[in-house]
């Protein structure tokens, strides 16, 4: 079984622990030092494979992301096109059977019918009709990450809030 990123790192860390270990003995040493060394370069090598392996591996999922929301951009394009003939239809529909009055239309299998609706068209601002007639749509908020961490940078304080330092992954 082929040797993961986490294993290859401790196994460096491992012979590096190894090499400043002391050896009385001028011989022993140089032939622990060698034999340190060879095994470095093999796992110098495994290291910059799996890395090439996981910088292929991430590019290749990205490029399949990106296909993806292209894609859905695609298809909802798609998606509203279909609707506006729909839409358009209906109004082809209703313009002939209103100007012929005609209130129902009949095929084989499908018929078509005219049916009264109602609805309302407000064409006055909100603020100027009474408060029964008006619904409050609360506002949604959300913390100004950006200004929060200009503000802790500077050495202010704020209960409930801290800066955490992480690290991010990042492939080139």
């Amino acid at each position: 079984m082929e040797a993961t990123l986490f294993d290859i790192e401790e196994q460096i860390g491992a012979f590096i622990m190894a090499a400043d270990d002391d050896e009385t003995d001028e011989a022993a040493r140089a032939e622990r030092d060698a034999f340190i060394m060879e095994q470095l370069e093999e796992l110098a090598n495994a290291e910059a494979d799996k890395v090439d392996a996981y910088g292929f591996t991430m590019k290749k999922i990205e490029a399949e992301v990106q296909f993806l929301k292209d894609e859905e951009a695609r298809v909802a394009s798609r998606r509203k096109r279909a609707e506006g003939q729909i839409d358009r239809i209906k109004e082809r529909i209703r313009f002939i059977m209103e100007e012929h009055t005609i209130k129902k239309l009949s095929g084989k299998v499908h018929s078509i019918s005219l049916r009264a609706s109602s609805s309302v068209v407000v064409e006055c601002e909100a603020d100027a009709l009474p408060e029964l007639f008006r619904r409050h749509i609360p506002e949604k908020y959300e913390p100004d990450k950006k200004a929060l961490k200009n503000y802790l940078d500077g050495g202010n304080e704020i209960p409930g809030v801290r800066l955490e330092t992480r690290n991010s992954v990042q492939f080139r």
